[in-house]
């Protein structure tokens, strides 16, 4: 599955450059990282977890049987965040355009996903 590969990737570069380099990924975001605590916060949450949904969407995304599923958690994981980006950015404002377009990105990529989601859901719908 095409997509749900796609966007593993992303997740799976964007972890890989918050683990090797937090300090210059922290920045980017805006947040400056002020002793080891924040360090392993940032390498463990931002680096870690992104990881982590990347391995389970590659590997959603190569096994026939877990494709629908792996769809619908990535849909619904990225629209969230999309949500919650919206949401602080009505909050607390759109200086940064860095963080604009990462929510034209989260976006795009929620839209990809439930699109994809729902032509896969049909198709299972379909095989009953």
């Amino acid at each position: 599955m095409k997509t749900l590969a796609i966007v593993g990737v992303l997740y799976l570069c964007s972890g890989l450059w918050c683990a090797w380099q937090p300090e210059l990924a922290a920045g980017f975001l805006g947040f400056a990282l002020t002793g080891s605590m924040a360090n392993s916060e940032f390498f463990s949450v931002y680096g870690g977890l992104q990881v982590g949904l990347a391995v389970a969407m590659l590997c959603c995304s190569r096994i026939t049987a877990y494709i629908e599923a792996g769809l619908f958690f990535s849909m619904m994981f990225s629209g969230t965040l999309f949500l919650f980006r919206l949401i602080s950015l009505v909050f607390y404002g759109f200086e940064e355009g860095a963080l604009v377009a990462l929510l034209l990105l989260e976006a795009a990529i929620a839209l990809a996903l439930a699109i994809t989601w729902r032509r896969a859901r049909a198709q299972t719908l379909n095989l009953r």
